[in-house]
This record gives C-alpha cells, sequence and structure tokens, in this order.
C-alpha cells in the first residue's frame, strides 16, 4: 500500500505554477528597473547641476584674479537673469570664458569631462561673468551657465 501511496504522490512543480513564478518575478524586475532608472537620472541630473555650480564658481575666481569688468548698468540684483537678457549688456561689463580655460587655469576640475568633453562628444561649457551693481551703487559679479552644459555623464 505504501508503495501505491509513494507512486501517486508527485514531486515538482506544474508547468502553471513555473509560469506563475516567472511572471511574479518579471513584474517584480520590471518595478525594479524602472526605480533604479530613474535614481540614475535623477544622480545625472544633480551632479550635471554641481558641476554647472562649479564652473561658475570657477569662473567667478578667474575673473576676480584676471579680469576687470566695468560696472553694467543697475539690475535687480535678485532676479536670475536669462541668458539673453545677460546678452543684451554692453560688453565692457560681460565676458564669455571657456570651460578648457578654467581647466587649464587650474580654477576648475572636470576629470570626467562633464563641461569640457575631450573626447569630441558634447560641446564644450561657455560661462558669461557679468558686473553689475545695484541700485545703492554696490557692485557685484554673477555668472550664467546654459542648461545645456555639463550633462554628458
Amino acid at each position: 500500500m505504501d508503495v501505491v501511496r509513494n507512486m501517486n504522490q508527485k514531486k515538482g512543480f506544474t508547468l502553471v505554477e513555473l509560469l506563475a513564478v516567472l511572471v511574479v518575478l518579471a513584474i517584480v524586475i520590471t518595478v525594479a528597473s524602472s526605480s533604479v532608472y530613474r535614481l540614475v537620472n535623477r544622480a545625472k541630473a544633480d551632479t550635471a547641476s554641481e558641476m554647472r555650480n562649479s564652473l561658475k564658481e570657477a569662473a567667478l575666481n578667474y575673473v576676480m584674479g584676471n579680469i576687470h569688468l566695468d560696472k553694467c548698468p543697475p539690475v535687480d540684483a535678485n532676479k536670475e537673469y536669462t541668458e539673453s537678457e545677460i546678452n543684451n549688456l554692453p560688453s565692457s561689463c560681460k565676458k564669455e570664458i571657456k570651460a578648457s580655460v578654467l581647466v587649464e587655469s587650474n580654477d576648475f576640475e572636470d576629470s570626467r569631462g562633464f563641461c569640457y568633453p575631450k573626447n569630441g562628444n558634447g560641446e564644450e561649457a561657455v560661462v558669461i561673468v557679468y558686473r553689475f551693481s545695484d541700485k545703492n551703487g554696490n557692485s557685484e559679479y554673477k555668472a550664467f551657465v546654459n542648461e545645456k552644459y555639463c550633462t554628458n555623464g
């Protein structure tokens, strides 16, 4: 009797059970991969933003030590100006500086080529530094980097 009972007991999984496990695994992998993809893209965007900020700081330091800019006409010190608004300022109060100049002067390090791509992929970043005066006559330097730069990470 025990022999007959052992023969009727099957060990292993049926095809339906294996397919169900595969479907569940596929769903889990899809959800996990989309989350990882979002995290990677967010990290790339954060890195690009940090690189642009570092590039701005490097350009400001470079200009302070190497270039004299006249004061621009009074502008709103709290406003972030667009590239076209900055381009309308007189040329005597602004200066475009390429990332390669900042790298060569040791003011900016870009070993991964985010802002200064050495391999030909991507566009070299350009910083526009301008000197403005507020309504009280105080002057300050600001830098602008277009968001299209420093994104090839």
